[in-house]
């Protein structure tokens, strides 16, 4: 499964990196540097996650410097991969959180039910990311401690990528704020930054700016949750 869904990301990144316009990069030569990242790097991929993990960070990597040695700038290469990139990752965001607010009628009481953000990073990421999770009467925050993101493109010399990761991140918390459900995410800072952990703050709204969850809506009036 593991290598299926890198399979699949590799190519969405790939034929949204060449929409860019010219120079183009085949798949042969990104998989080819990527593996050369990985060997040089020395990354081993212990299960799915961490292939995964390897793939985005690698693959990012490679984009960026085979499109600078085919002329472009530094600043100019990562800005196109950059681009690139968040578009790979849109559909998957936008589809599993909107599924996760479509069936969750207090999305904050299930995320703090058995520490549920940070089982389900561990579950997404594997090793490659330290976590736990906090929890309050109205919030559920993730702290995320280590980040191989962060770890990968620092010892590569190439933290100036990090950033692209982190607005990744940012797309699915849009996706949430910008819906009617009873949340709100919020992150003050990140290990990129500078700061201690990167801290995803979800929020429980005032329960009159919600409306109902889809089950709900389909039983009529009467039988919300009040």
């Amino acid at each position: 499964m593991g290598k299926m869904i890198v399979r699949l990301w590799r190519r969405g990144f790939l034929s949204a990196l060449n929409r860019g316009g010219d120079p183009h990069i085949s798949d042969e030569d990104l998989t080819a540097r990527a593996r050369h990242l990985a060997a040089r790097r020395h990354l081993v991929a212990e299960d799915g996650q961490t292939e995964l993990t390897h793939a985005l960070a690698t693959g990012l990597h490679a984009a960026t410097e085979l499109l600078e040695e085919a002329g472009l700038s530094r600043r100019d290469a990562r800005d196109r991969a950059g681009v690139a990139f968040l578009k790979s990752g849109q559909n998957l965001a936008r589809w599993s959180m909107r599924l996760w607010l479509w069936v969750t009628p207090d999305p904050v009481g299930h995320a703090k039910a058995g520490n549920k953000l940070a089982e389900r990073a561990r579950m997404a990421w594997g090793s490659g990311l330290t976590v736990h999770q906090e929890n309050g009467p109205d919030h559920a925050t993730l702290m995320v401690t280590e980040c191989v993101f962060v770890d990968y493109f620092w010892d590569a010399g190439r933290s100036d990528l990090t950033p692209i990761l982190c607005a990744w991140d940012a797309q699915w918390m849009e996706i949430v704020n910008a819906s009617d459900r009873p949340v709100s995410i919020s992150r003050s800072g990140t290990l990129a930054q500078g700061c201690e952990a990167c801290d995803f703050c979800f929020k429980r709204k005032a329960k009159l700016v919600y409306s109902a969850p889809f089950w709900d809506r389909l039983r009529g009036p009467g039988h919300g949750h009040g």
